[in-house]
């Protein structure tokens, strides 16, 4: 269930009034600290990601020229 949908419902039962003002604020508070908290370690999840693709990027130019200069180019003028 999503954010959105739990603060859906949790407004239709405040409106009910199956919730008090003070459980329906208790409640959603902790549905979006709750939220936030999760957003903030997929997010630190996704930086981490994508520096490790960068690197692996930089990593694999670096091997890719090392092999252009030192083994393909040198041996440009033995191809027939």
């Amino acid at each position: 269930m999503g954010v959105a949908e739990e603060l859906e419902k949790l407004a239709d039962l405040h409106r009910s009034g199956a919730l008090s003002e003070r459980e329906y604020a208790d409640a959603k508070e902790a549905v979006l600290r709750g939220a936030t908290s999760g957003t903030t370690r997929i997010g630190e999840a996704a930086n981490r990601y994508v520096t490790f693709q960068i690197v692996m990027a930089a990593v694999g130019l670096i091997v890719f020229f090392l092999f252009l200069f030192l083994v393909f180019l040198p041996r440009w003028n033995s191809f027939p």
